[in-house]
């Protein structure tokens, strides 16, 4: 009798509470349905849009993660598809300007998934976009070509034009990059006939919009026909593309990117004085606004004083320049470290949320479970659910552990990179000190009233001013060439020399036959040595010579002293060898020395910038690094021979044929 009255009341208490919880989504049905009429989807989806290109304007990371989720949710269940994937797209560019590649190729790519499953043309441009600039600032510009190209593809179904010339610009500034001028002819073509469809009307409500499609169209042809050397008609372009900026607003990096074009266009017809009016216009409307532009301006500067044969002046320049690129290097790590700390700061308070959500849970669970008397079965399914979230958490705290850790370890390569340059700097001091504490003591003697110097007096001045001008230049030369080496510039291959004719050049330029402190040999066959290469004559000397300087500085003694006793000298002699080899394709020079030698550990961080392995001996830490970067841009490379253990043994590679 007891057992059937617990059955009946707590059947009762099931439909009771089954029909109260139908009442209630009953109840807010009705009310969504009435809100639903009486909401414009589409003006709330465009507000929504709107306050998300806010976020995304002024860089609110924070806001734009919170607001985010929802306003996509809202525009895909609305099925407003356009300001959905915008709403997408910024939130994946804002990875991009974090620094966060890798992360925002992911985004994107789910992003082009999902759009190619709804066959949404939009998404899949906006995909594309995206995906193309990433690559971008990643320097693969053959992958963000090809982006580019299939997001202006899905252009030919969005309706709005914009979409379609802002893709016109990321493609043709790719096509510039990666010197696809035939292809990028072929678009200037299209891009023209679609342009000249918006003219401009100064008293048309979209001028400024038209002017600036008109504007980014005369850019890129600018820069097309400056790489092309087709400087005929180029000042009537640059003009026509600052009227249009003018029309648009006048906007500091467009102002920038005009003057850094006649900057070029000057140096091409050797209008240095031009070229130098151009680069201080740059840094003057860069300053305090975008330091990538004035850092390059102040690089532009160097090359016009330079020019010019101002070269105290074009030193100071390029020392500012490089000044500025160690600051900005350094803000950048620190502002990446702030972004991580941010992030696990919103991760630490998303945890707290959910704690304090699954507390609330629980409260109603307990409430709903007494209601109908099925309280055992409720506590198992808490203690399983309770379970699952501490598993959750666990592997949270796992992740924010593997992230610190990685933190820790950025943080010693920032403070790496520190040392190294801090060394750099000081080695960089102490070589130009020297030379200049020398040069002001042979002024001081010259300048002397009434001085009267013996004609081999004079002959050893003057040896010694050319001696320590020289090595000031060359120290100068170093770091130009380590400029060169960290850009895209291009080294033409057009001269045909003879093997040994590099080598000759590269053993004279470097003074390594006259060394007193090792023997040299060279072991150059007269096949091997009559074959013609086509290459840079100038520059392959020169990786050649950087490679057999190595050889002599390592193989001399730490204090960088050779004592002698008239011709002969004291102690054990080093040796050093220059050796040639060919097969069908290409040449091989072996530079091979009994110096300190190299630990296979470190054969291919010799090769970074400001690398030394031994402070006692003189240098840069940079000749390497030059040497391999312009072995490549001939078609070959450098190498260290591992294998050899007596020292050290470098192979550089050139091609027979460009």
């Amino acid at each position: 009798m007891i057992r059937r009255r617990f059955i009946i009341i707590g059947l009762l208490t099931v439909f009771f509470t089954t029909f109260l919880v139908s009442c209630q989504q009953n109840g807010t049905a009705r009310t969504e349905r009435a809100i639903r009429d009486s909401i414009k989807w589409e003006d709330s989806a465009y507000h929504m849009v709107q306050k998300m290109d806010y976020y995304y304007g002024n860089n609110m990371t924070d806001s734009m993660e919170l607001f985010a989720p929802q306003a996509m949710e809202f525009c895909q269940k609305h099925e407003k598809w356009r300001y959905y994937y915008k709403i997408w797209a910024n939130c994946t560019m804002d990875m991009v300007w974090r620094g966060l590649f890798t992360e925002a190729v992911n985004e994107a790519k789910s992003m082009q998934e999902y759009a190619l499953s709804k066959d949404h043309a939009e998404g899949q441009m906006y995909a594309y976009q995206v995906l193309g600039i990433a690559y971008s600032y990643q320097k693969n510009m053959e992958e963000a070509v090809q982006c580019f190209k299939r997001a202006l593809a899905q252009c030919e179904r969005v309706s709005y034009p914009g979409s379609k010339f802002a893709l016109f610009n990321y493609y043709g500034n790719a096509l510039c990059e990666t010197k696809n001028f035939a292809t990028l002819d072929s678009v200037l073509t299209e891009w023209k006939v679609a342009v000249d469809a918006f003219p401009v009307d100064t008293t048309d409500a979209n001028a400024d919009v038209y002017a600036n499609w008109h504007y980014k169209y005369m850019h890129i042809l600018a820069n097309y026909m400056i790489e092309m050397k087709q400087y005929d008609g180029l000042e009537e372009v640059l003009d026509s593309a600052t009227y249009y900026e003018k029309i648009d607003g006048n906007y500091p990096s467009c102002l920038c990117q005009l003057a850094t074009c006649r900057y070029q266009f000057a140096m091409a017809r050797g209008d240095y004085e031009e070229a130098l009016r151009q680069s201080d216009q740059i840094i003057e409307i860069s300053e305090g606004f975008e330091m990538s532009n004035y850092i390059l301006a102040l690089r532009y500067r160097s090359k016009a004083l330079e020019a010019l044969g101002n070269y105290q002046e074009a030193l100071v320049s390029l020392q500012r320049h490089q000044e500025m690129n160690d600051s900005i290097l350094v803000a950048e790590n620190r502002e990446q470290l702030n972004t991580l700390n941010k992030r696990f700061e919103v991760d630490e308070l998303k945890m707290q949320a959910e704690r304090d959500q699954l507390k609330a849970e629980r409260s109603q669970m307990m409430l709903v479970y007494l209601l109908t008397a099925l309280a055992f079965v409720a506590l198992v399914f808490f203690v399983i659910y309770r379970h699952r979230a501490a598993v959750k958490l666990e592997k949270e705290h796992k992740k924010l552990v593997e992230a610190y850790a990685q933190l820790e370890v950025a943080n010693a390569k920032a403070e790496e990179s520190s040392r190294m340059k801090s060394n750099f700097i000081r080695q960089i001091s102490h070589e130009i000190n020297t030379p200049l504490n020398i040069l002001s003591g042979f002024t001081q003697i010259i300048t002397m009233p009434d001085v009267n110097l013996k004609n081999e007096e004079k002959e050893e001045i003057n040896k010694g001013i050319m001696e320590n001008t020289n090595r000031i230049t060359g120290l100068v030369n170093k770091m130009i060439e380590l400029s060169d080496a960290n850009s895209h510039t291009v080294i033409e291959r057009t001269d045909s020399v003879e093997v040994k004719q590099i080598a000759a050049e590269a053993v004279e330029s470097c003074g390594i036959s006259t060394a007193k402190h090792l023997v040299f040999e060279q072991h150059i066959s007269e096949k091997d040595g009559s074959i013609v290469l086509t290459t840079n004559h100038k520059a392959a000397a020169r990786v050649l010579s950087l490679i057999l300087d190595n050889a002599r500085k390592f193989t001399a003694p730490a204090e960088a002293e050779i004592q002698t006793q008239g011709e002969t000298i004291v102690g054990n002699l080093k040796h050093a060898s220059l050796s040639v080899r060919a097969d069908e394709n290409q040449v091989f020079f072996t530079v091979k020395d009994t110096g300190i030698g190299i630990p296979p550990s470190e054969a291919e961080h010799i090769f970074d910038e400001f690398v030394q392995l031994d402070d006692y001996y003189d240098g840069t830490g940079i000749g390497l690094t030059v040497a391999r970067s312009m072995a490549r841009k001939l078609g070959g490379d450098l190498t260290l021979d591992t294998s050899y253990r007596g020292g050290a043994r470098f192979v550089m590679s050139l091609p027979l044929d460009y």
